[in-house]
């Protein structure tokens, strides 16, 4: 706020409003790839299911297109899992295609937005389901049960 661009015509410079400022912000323990729209996460405790203390992260995916009218391939529709010692990301639980169910009708994943870890060695995840302009189809949504094999 204090560079000259955001100086108001025939107004004086504005200034900070604090004298101290907080700490900045800490670097982010993963990132992310564009449109993937990470949604609800939870942390597995349990060392029979897998990685110890790794996030795993529903992303909800994109809707939107590429110049050429396709989807962006490979982006959301997935779990994936985040090792907080590294800030490494991969896929966990993730269509073959890397699209949504509907969008090649393989079945699976269509709009994860959480995933919850229960109490007997497994992990739930939240699917909104089928979603189309105006809102989301009737009966699509799921709740996804994994269980290490």
């Amino acid at each position: 706020m204090t560079l000259p661009c955001f100086k108001p015509e025939g107004k004086k410079q504005p200034r900070f409003l604090l004298a101290q400022h907080p700490m900045q912000p800490p670097l982010p323990v993963a990132v992310f790839t564009p449109h993937s729209a990470a949604m609800g996460f939870d942390f597995n405790y349990n060392p029979d299911f897998g990685p110890v203390e790794h996030a795993f992260v529903a992303e909800f995916g994109s809707g939107a297109q590429t110049a050429g009218g396709k989807r962006l391939p490979k982006v959301g529709h997935r779990v994936s899992q985040i090792d907080l010692q590294t800030g490494r990301l991969k896929n966990f639980a993730v269509n073959r295609s890397g699209y949504a169910a509907t969008y090649t009708g393989d079945g699976g994943f269509e709009r994860p937005i959480d995933v919850v870890f229960g109490s007997t060695n497994e992990m739930f995840v939240v699917d909104m389901g089928v979603s189309k302009r105006g809102g989301f189809t009737k009966d699509t949504g799921v709740i996804w049960r994994i269980t290490k094999k």
